[in-house]
C-alpha cells in the first residue's frame, strides 16, 4: 500500500518511483490512500492504482479512463526542454521552455527535494512550474511530474 500524502517526503518519492517506471514502459500494479489535498487529476499520467482510498468518488475511474502512455512526457534540447500534457482534455498543451532557470528547475526536481534546499531562484522558477501542474510542491516537497519517454511507441504519431 502506497500512502500519498502523509508522509511529504514519501510521497514524492513515489511519484517518481512511479513516473520512472511509466517512462520505461514497464507494468506497474499498485495500491494505495490518498490524503484528500493530492491533486489526484495531476498524476493522471503515472499507471493508475488498482485502489484508491481517501479520493473522491470518481476520480479514479478518471484517472483509469484518461491514462495513456504519451499523454504528458517531456523531451530535452540543446538549451531547451518541450512539454507535452494532456492530462487534463480541456486544457491540453505543448510549450517549449527556454529560460534556463525553469529548465534548470525541472530538470533538478527529477531527483525529488525539499523546497528548502533549493536556491531562492529555482524555489520562484518551482511555483512558476507548480502552476500548471509541471511540478509538484507538497508539504515543503517538491518533484517533477512529467517523465522523459525511454521508449517510444509504433507508430509514434499515436502520442
Amino acid at each position: 500500500m502506497i500512502e500519498l500524502g502523509s508522509d511529504p517526503a514519501g510521497t514524492v518519492r513515489a511519484l517518481a518511483t512511479l513516473r520512472d517506471h511509466a517512462a520505461a514502459g514497464a507494468e506497474v500494479r499498485w495500491s494505495g490512500r490518498v490524503d484528500p489535498g493530492l491533486p489526484i487529476a495531476a498524476l493522471r499520467h503515472l499507471p493508475p492504482p488498482d485502489t484508491l482510498q481517501g479520493c473522491a468518488p470518481g476520480e479514479l475511474d478518471d484517472w483509469r479512463r484518461i491514462h495513456g502512455y504519451g499523454i504528458c512526457y517531456y523531451r530535452v534540447g540543446p538549451g531547451f526542454l518541450q512539454i507535452k500534457d494532456y492530462r487534463d482534455p480541456a486544457n491540453r498543451f505543448q510549450l517549449t521552455v527556454d529560460d534556463p532557470r525553469l529548465t534548470e528547475a525541472f530538470l533538478r526536481l527529477l531527483e525529488p527535494a525539499p523546497l528548502a534546499e533549493l536556491t531562492a531562484v529555482t524555489r520562484r522558477a518551482v511555483r512558476v512550474l507548480a502552476e500548471s501542474n509541471l511540478v509538484l510542491v507538497w508539504q515543503g516537497h517538491a518533484v517533477t511530474l512529467p517523465p522523459r519517454l525511454r521508449r517510444w511507441p509504433v507508430p509514434c504519431q499515436s502520442i
